[in-house]
């Protein structure tokens, strides 16, 4: 097991690189809190639904110390990559077999960090440590159990967004070629396809377990490349609907960022519709209509409770 911090200016470090072997990422289900009424005269409460409203995750780690003067270096490299007060990204790491090597009996010393199976960072959480966590010193070893807050969304989200292929060059690191291996990643009888061209019915697919809905923060760029004249893109399956309307010419952008719409990088949600796309869990029929042979993309991750 290994994980991957990722700081706010894209700085990366393995934990597995800086000698610390993560024993556990315990990661429990998300708050729920329930809303309801109640009545007078009537038992119980009217229910009025549900949010998730949290959640935490640990992470249990094991520093090998060199010898006892090693102790204060190792507790202080974890407060420095694990203990800000900052978010950071979490990817985390699986493998498919022993995580590390240890040493057998009669065999000659070796490094347990030299690992020979493949890690899959397939994916990741926003999270902030709750600090106040201790380094126990363990002879020349330092031991940490460090808690996290999800940051904004309580779900994990995938690595990878959907205009990264899903079939890799073989020439591709192994990381890279491993970044589509998450939780409701399958073999499809259709490899999905999340760029279309003019208008029709397509099928985009969804592998996460939640509806990706830009107004909760999640993440979905649809870029339209090319003429057309009251562009409207349905979601069939939902209900939702994007509508743009004006006109674009054939060397026209539009690109539908979250909440934000714009023209050939100017601001144009004033001539939209005020609604908003979304996407629900598996796949989804889409159409698009008054697209003059454009190309729309659909850019998005995948997320998991």
């Amino acid at each position: 097991m290994d994980a991957i911090i990722e700081r706010q200016d894209g700085q990366r470090v393995h934990l597995a690189d800086l000698g610390i072997i993560v024993l556990d990422i315990r990661i429990p289900a998300a708050t729920i809190s329930s809303y309801g009424t109640n009545v007078p005269g009537r038992a119980g409460k009217v229910d009025k639904g549900a949010d998730y409203t949290g959640r935490t995750l640990e992470i249990d780690l094991l520093k090998i110390g060199q010898d006892l003067m090693d102790f204060p270096f190792i507790r202080n490299q974890i407060h420095y990559y694990l203990g800000g007060k900052d978010w950071v990204w979490l990817y985390e790491g699986r493998s498919l077999g022993m995580c590390y090597e240890f040493e057998q009996p009669g065999q000659e010393s070796v490094n347990p960090f030299e690992v020979d199976n493949d890690y899959i960072y397939g994916m990741r959480y926003k999270i902030r440590s709750q600090g106040g966590f201790n380094v126990d010193q363990i002879t020349k070893n330092g031991r940490a159990t460090v808690t996290f807050d999800l940051i904004e969304l309580p779900f994990a989200e995938s690595t990878a967004t959907t205009l990264q292929p899903f079939i890799l060059d073989a020439k591709d690191s192994v990381e890279t070629q491993a970044i589509w291996t998450v939780d409701r990643a399958q073999l499809f009888d259709e490899i999905p396809v999340y760029t279309v061209k003019g208008s029709g019915e397509f099928r985009i697919y969804n592998g996460g377990t939640e509806e990706v809905d830009p107004d909760e923060g999640m993440y979905l760029v649809i870029t339209h490349k090319g003429a057309s004249d009251g562009l409207t893109i349905d979601n069939l399956t939902n209900g939702s609907r994007f509508k743009y309307l004006d006109s674009t010419k054939t060397t026209d952008y539009l690109v539908v960022n979250g909440t934000d719409v714009t023209k050939n990088n100017v601001n144009v949600v004033r001539r939209t519709e005020p609604s908003l796309l979304t996407l629900s869990e598996g796949w989804n029929r889409i159409k698009i209509s008054n697209s003059s042979g454009g190309e729309t993309s659909f850019d998005f991750r995948w997320y998991f409770r």
